[in-house]
């Protein structure tokens, strides 16, 4: 999941790319980013080229995927799965997630012939993924994904591809059975949602 993460991360930020070597590259990052290291600056850019060097090489080798420079570039690997791992904060037990009740979805039978379907579809180049977003130190991939999924069904229903808001599931559907940065079920905000309704991103204050 972490390999993951920092995959899309890496995929999503477009380059600020100059020669590796370059000095103006890491100045250019760090304006991109308004990053300020102080008296680390030396460290970062060290760090910054390193991670740079493995992208360009990465990106030689013509995967299905590229990598692109972030905010995170000036990151060591430990570092950013630090991050990503969410160290910091309290775990709760799984149990607990599930005490507003089971989870219980509707089972969902394929009736079609498999030889019809195609190998593999990419809902980005069909316009049903919105851009990637960033949960920062919450534990709430919960509420991003079960996001994802609704914005991918709204634009299919309607045909406009809208960011809705994940903040709005983390504040307000513990009483569904999720617990906000501490963790949540995809099943508990669509439950929310069925009865509550979703902001927009752009709405949700």
């Amino acid at each position: 999941m972490v390999l993951f993460i920092l995959v899309t991360l890496l995929i999503t930020s477009s380059a600020v790319r100059g020669p590796v070597e370059s000095k103006q590259a890491f100045m250019d990052y760090k304006a991109k980013f308004n990053l300020d290291f102080g008296t680390h600056d030396a460290e970062r850019e060290a760090i910054f080229r390193e991670n740079v060097r493995y992208i360009d090489e990465t990106n030689a080798k013509n995967l299905s995927y590229r990598l692109g420079i972030t905010k995170f570039t000036h990151l060591t690997d430990k570092e950013f799965r630090d991050m990503v791992s969410l160290g910091g904060f309290m775990r709760r037990p799984a149990s607990g997630l599930r005490s507003y009740g089971k989870s219980n979805p509707a089972a969902f039978k394929f009736t079609g012939n498999p030889a019809d379907l195609a190998q593999s579809v990419d809902w980005r180049q069909e316009g049903y993924v919105a851009p990637v977003k960033n949960q920062g130190k919450c534990g709430s991939c919960w509420a991003f994904s079960a996001t994802g999924a609704l914005e991918g069904l709204n634009k299919k229903m309607t045909g406009e591809l809208v960011s809705l808001s994940e903040q709005q599931l983390v504040d307000c559907s513990n009483s569904f059975g999720d617990e906000g940065c501490h963790g949540g079920l995809m099943d508990y905000a669509f439950k929310y949602v069925e009865e509550r309704g979703l902001e927009s991103e752009d709405d949700y204050e």
